[in-house]
């Protein structure tokens, strides 16, 4: 592939396959591939940035959260949307927003109007239209079995889903009550797939332990972290989530889903932390469990069941994203502690273990952090723990 500007979807796959290829390879500084790496990643972020810059957060949940930030009730709505009645059919999402509405909240809470004329079609289909999901590529991963017929294909999906559906219909559960940060356009059946899969994998585990708001504590985060040096470490943090109720579940991603991890908080169950491993490394594992884990500990029992994120995309729209983040980026490095560090400002290898050292963490967590804040993704390759993470689960189909 000739590497110029990328000006047409078809163009932007194609980068984005060069891309893995060459992470890959995890070439070192300054050589031709890590040139050509920069290069590619430069024109990918160009390119999403100039397509994707104009996604909106969903109106609904931009309403609840303004609700939550100014403890307002549903009754306080009233005054903006007419009746107790439609306060109660726009939050149950039965109701769309009307150019009047919209005025009005724009005035009243200040939730832009580009955000709130972000009214999506009703999407809710009843039963199963299986044709839209990747039913050979769960057959490959061993979610369905090898299907005859159309009514046995309608009949596994169904049981399938039944961990996630309950008495609602999956498509108002994906649709509705999930967010997704991502730049680019994910497979919404594949993601939906993949999460039934984790939350059957999580319901298998059998914790009897019932998860309990407000156990999930920014201390208990920072223990969770402060064992990321230790041997076994991952195998610990994982079983001291299991004492408070979570459950850590490691998946790779479906295709067209680009999925780094995900909060799963569906009611009824316990909160489940789903964990695909895209990039086999340290630092992206360590940061991606904090951030799911903040997003359970902030934003549990508030409207939303499913956040899917790549956390590793610059994305951040929703507000509840920027808070996980910088909930989870101060867990595990303390803002003042950074600061202070000659790793704020130094792409070293010595100030990255000489502050991993201070704060008791894997010297990955501080090279990660580096990486990520001042856009040295081709630094530091010797110590953020590239293909350390994979060899850990071995029961995982990782050729899929």
């Amino acid at each position: 592939m000739i590497i110029k500007v990328i000006k047409n979807d078809q163009e932007y796959q194609e980068a984005l396959k060069l891309v893995d290829e060459l992470m890959d390879k995890n070439p070192q500084l300054n050589t031709p591939d890590a040139e050509k790496l920069e290069l590619l990643t430069t024109l990918v972020q160009n390119y999403e940035e100039s397509v994707f810059s104009e996604k909106l957060p969903d109106p609904i949940d931009a309403l609840l959260f303004r609700m939550e930030q100014q403890g307002l009730t549903p009754d306080d709505l009233v005054t903006y949307i007419g009746s107790r009645s439609k306060v109660s059919e726009i939050l149950s999402r039965k109701r769309t927003l009307s150019l009047n509405m919209i005025k009005a909240l724009q005035d009243g809470l200040g939730i832009p109007a580009k955000v709130l004329l972000n009214q999506q079609k009703n999407t809710e289909i009843k039963g199963f239209n299986f044709d839209n999901f990747p039913v050979k590529e769960m057959i490959k991963r061993g979610y369905l079995q090898v299907i005859e017929g159309v009514e046995n294909a309608e009949n596994q999906l169904e049981t399938f889903f039944a961990s996630i559906n309950g008495n609602q219909d999956v498509f108002a559960l994906l649709n509705k009550t999930s967010y997704i940060r991502s730049p680019r356009p994910m497979n919404q059946h594949a993601l939906l797939a993949w999460v039934a899969k984790v939350v059957n994998n999580a319901d298998n585990q059998n914790n009897k332990t019932i998860f309990k708001e407000g156990s999930l504590t920014q201390d208990f985060l920072k223990r969770i972290i402060d064992v990321s040096d230790e041997d076994q470490a991952i195998y610990t943090a994982i079983e001291m989530l299991k004492t408070i109720g979570i459950c850590v579940v490691v998946e790779p991603h479906m295709p067209q889903t680009y999925l780094d991890g995900a909060a799963i908080m569906i009611k009824g169950k316990n909160p489940i932390v789903g964990m695909t491993v895209r990039h086999d490394r340290l630092d992206n594992f360590w940061f991606t469990l904090l951030h799911e884990l903040a997003h359970i500990s902030l934003h549990y029992g508030k409207g939303t069941s499913l956040f899917y994120d790549d956390v590793e995309s610059v994305d951040r729209h929703d507000p509840r994203e920027k808070e996980a983040d910088d909930f989870a980026i101060e867990t595990m490095i303390p803002e003042k502690s950074w600061n202070k560090s000659p790793a704020s400002i130094l792409p070293s290898v010595e100030a990255a273990k000489k502050l991993a050292e201070e704060l008791s963490i894997h010297p990955a967590v501080v090279a990660g952090r580096m990486r990520y804040r001042n856009k040295y993704f081709t630094y530091l390759n010797s110590i953020i723990g590239q293909g350390e993470v994979r060899t850990l689960f071995p029961d995982v189909n990782w050729k899929v």
